[in-house]
């Protein structure tokens, strides 16, 4: 079975889908135009322009409540795109407080606080955003990223609920290709291939260039058994973006799958070069080492894993089995009462717990 794959990043694409709440009223603020345009044109590509400007306004005693406000929330933005979501988020928070009707503040306050691990609060913020916005299709693709990252971190969220979420996105947008590609993937997740193929599908059908369309498209022929075919997909989605190490992970997936241990190893390795901070990929080479009995290398990998996300249930898991292979009775013990503190329901834990008398 394949393992639980993340979602695709979404991150430049999103300006479209708030513009409708960036840019003041001309006349009605105290900022000029050209510095509302510095504050809000081009938070992607140049976030330390926005974070700069954007706090003038915010300082400036003259403006109005709607003007500080969105400021905050482009101020915010920038740190956002900068991936600083420790000081996004009290600028969302701040924006939120002089409106509580700014959906977008309430949104990206979500999705802030899932990149932080913050599950439940990121669905909270994301329902209230979608409370003020019944068509708000990236707060519908954000809840269900929340959904679903909670899930496969901790498994206490619901897939069908995330299935649901990038439904209607769809039915709002039916050329959103982030919630294709995004679903398709959760079909993955679930080993429901065939529902799987048609969004990966879709998503390539729609830009033909999309990596994250081919990456889907290959993880569900290898989730079929048809490896050669899948490998040959996500190998695609390399050429067609060599820095996503999500597709390197896909690949090594697809090797570990066909018992290509060393293929799978050498596949993550990149992967975690092109990003050392990715727990999962540390927890599944540590699968591909202990595949190979290399017990040592596998502990080493899964302990990397619950320091980066001390919260990841499944490497508490493996490292116990690490330790029961290497004899350790007192290490997988704790390991496996860790697994189940966070997740009660961790059969493999639960029924390992009780063979080693703990």
């Amino acid at each position: 079975m394949v393992n639980v794959l993340r979602l695709q990043p979404i991150w430049l694409p999103l300006i479209a889908a708030i513009g409708l709440f960036l840019m003041p009223c001309a006349g009605a603020l105290a900022a000029s135009q050209s510095e509302w345009q510095e504050c809000t044109g081009n938070v992607a590509k140049n976030p330390d322009q926005s974070i700069s400007v954007c706090a003038r306004i915010i300082d400036d005693s003259t403006e109005n409540e709607a003007g500080r406000a969105r400021a905050y929330f482009n101020r915010g933005l920038a740190y956002y795109y900068k991936r600083d979501y420790d000081r996004a988020i009290p600028d969302f928070e701040a924006a939120i407080k002089l409106n509580p009707g700014y959906a977008a503040a309430w949104a990206y306050r979500g999705a802030a606080w899932n990149s932080k691990g913050e599950h439940d609060l990121a669905i909270a913020d994301l329902t209230e955003a979608i409370k003020l916005n019944p068509k708000y299709v990236f707060a519908y693709l954000m809840r269900g990223n929340a959904q679903y990252d909670k899930h496969r971190i901790t498994r206490k969220g619901d897939r069908d609920l995330a299935i649901a979420d990038y439904s209607e996105a769809i039915k709002l947008d039916p050329k959103y290709l982030a919630a294709y590609a995004n679903r398709g993937l959760v079909y993955l997740s679930k080993s429901d291939y065939d529902r799987a193929l048609p969004d990966c599908d879709q998503v390539i059908e729609l830009d033909p260039k999309n990596y994250a369309g081919h990456r889907c498209r290959g993880v569900a022929y290898c989730g079929k058994k048809d490896f050669d075919r899948g490998i040959a997909a996500v190998t695609e989605a390399i050429r067609l973006n060599p820095t996503a190490h999500l597709a390197h992970v896909s690949r090594a997936g697809c090797h570990y799958d066909k018992g290509d241990y060393d293929r799978s190893i050498a596949d993550f390795t990149e992967a975690l070069r092109l990003n050392p901070k990715d727990f999962e990929a540390f927890n599944r080479r540590g699968r591909a080492h202990a595949a190979k009995r290399d017990y040592t290398s596998a502990i080493a990998d899964y302990t990397e894993a619950i320091r980066l996300d001390p919260k990841y249930v499944a490497a508490y898991t493996n490292r116990g089995l690490a330790h029961k292979a290497l004899g350790r009775k007192a290490e997988a013990i704790a390991d496996f009462r860790k697994a189940l503190s966070i997740d009660p329901a961790d059969k493999t834990a639960e029924r390992e717990l009780k063979s080693l008398g703990g």
